[in-house]
């Protein structure tokens, strides 16, 4: 059977069909996600399903037609799953970015680690910075997280934190990260990091 069998068998509900094809290419998705984004089992498998249901969805509603495709379905539910992972991975980094990026640590691109004590290290030195931002206190806690991981704006912060203006949010926010770069650094001395 073609992919464009399996398409149209889907579109008119197909019930055996479509199990026929979630089954076909969970193994292959397995070893690709496990082995090219650091994810775990259980992970892959949440990609996995959003990746099929986004493709199911497309072929149920018609944006996905047998007549206008023109790749094969493993490409098309692989590309999903990877703009998937990039999708969380963005908002891991975003998370990460307040211990890696402003203390000026390298960004790490996951192909690039060998799973080593290298890898332990760096993993064991963002946790330590994403503890010492739960741990710093306030009023630096609230003001580091509306800034770096919900992304407001000065003035916005300001509003909602009782801050003078931008100015003020923008000076606490240097005494912040001040006191944070120091108790990350207190750290990964203590740690041999």
């Amino acid at each position: 059977m073609t992919d464009r069998d399996y398409i149209d068998e889907i579109k008119k509900g197909n019930k055996k069909m479509l199990n026929d094809l979630y089954g076909k290419y969970r193994g292959r998705f397995f070893n690709y996600f496990l082995r090219h984004f650091n994810i775990s089992q259980d992970e892959v498998a949440d990609v996995y399903q959003d990746s099929w249901t986004a493709m199911w969805t497309n072929i149920r509603d018609g944006k996905l037609t047998s007549r206008d495709f023109n790749v094969k379905l493993e490409t098309y539910l692989f590309q999903v799953g990877r703009n998937i992972c990039l999708a969380r991975n963005r908002k891991t980094k975003r998370v990460k970015k307040i211990g890696i990026d402003i203390l000026n640590w390298r960004a790490i691109d996951v192909e690039d680690i060998d799973m080593d004590n290298n890898h332990a290290a760096i993993v064991q030195r963002d946790e330590l910075a994403l503890s010492a931002v739960r741990v710093i206190g306030e009023p630096c806690s609230s003001l580091l997280v509306k800034f770096y991981i919900e992304r407001k704006k000065g003035e916005q912060i300001a509003l909602e934190l009782n801050y003078k203006d931008a100015t003020s949010v923008k000076a606490q926010k240097y005494k912040c990260m001040q006191k944070l770069k120091s108790m990350v650094e207190d750290q990964l001395q203590k740690n041999n990091l």
